[in-house]
């Protein structure tokens, strides 16, 4: 049955659970932990508005595998030259993502928690730097991947951090001019990822009613 098994009680259940305290008007960290991150923050609010199902919320957490998915085909399209290997690219991805083949593995909620902010961060960062990297498009960039970082500490780091070791490593390698730019890039960056933290921190702290 669905409440036997690997299957609930290592994935599907504390995925649920977390969301469906939210939905009910609790707040995590501060009435009960979370196992895979403060996601339920976000998708919580939507639960408790349009009464989700287990149906919807897996249709929901399914879009947002297909979503990522198709970003990243997005960017590889446009980086490779050959139909076949954007072929190959497109039907070994489709394979691989949820793990649903291997590991008989029949939800989504995995995958689409680790998965979905660094594929669209892969899809935001091209378009960055295909037009050149800006303050203003640094600054939301940034505040986008720091909300991936309150999502999933697993995934959210490591996308912030790439962009931080690019942020570093253009700055370095420029000359004197573009190097002040790089800067003033970071600095913006930074603040920017210091004010979503701050303001996400205030919401929780609202929220619950007391300091989490």
């Amino acid at each position: 049955g669905v409440d036997e098994g690997y299957r609930w009680s290592n994935n599907f259940e504390p995925v649920l659970y977390s969301i469906s305290q939210v939905a009910a008007g609790r707040t995590l960290l501060a009435d009960l932990p979370t196992q895979y991150g403060l996601y339920a923050e976000f998708i919580g609010p939507l639960v408790a508005k349009f009464r989700f199902s287990i149906f919807g919320l897996t249709m929901l957490f399914a879009s947002m595998s297909a979503f990522s998915y198709l970003a990243l085909a997005r960017v590889f399209h446009t980086v490779a030259e050959s139909l076949l290997s954007r072929v190959l690219w497109a039907i070994g991805a489709a394979l691989i993502i949820n793990n649903v083949w291997l590991s008989s593995e029949p939800y989504y909620q995995y995958w689409p928690i680790r998965f979905f902010f660094p594929s669209v961060a892969v899809l935001i960062f091209s378009a960055i730097i295909s037009k050149g990297c800006r303050l203003n498009h640094a600054a939301c960039f940034s505040v986008f991947l720091t909300c991936g970082v309150i999502w999933n500490l697993d995934s959210g780091i490591p996308a912030l951090g790439a962009f931080f070791a690019y942020l570093v490593l253009s700055t370095f390698f420029s000359d004197t001019q573009h190097r002040r730019i790089w800067l003033r890039v970071i600095v913006v960056s930074v603040g920017a990822v210091v004010a979503t933290f701050a303001a996400f921190a205030a919401y929780m702290t609202c929220k619950a009613g007391a300091a989490i």
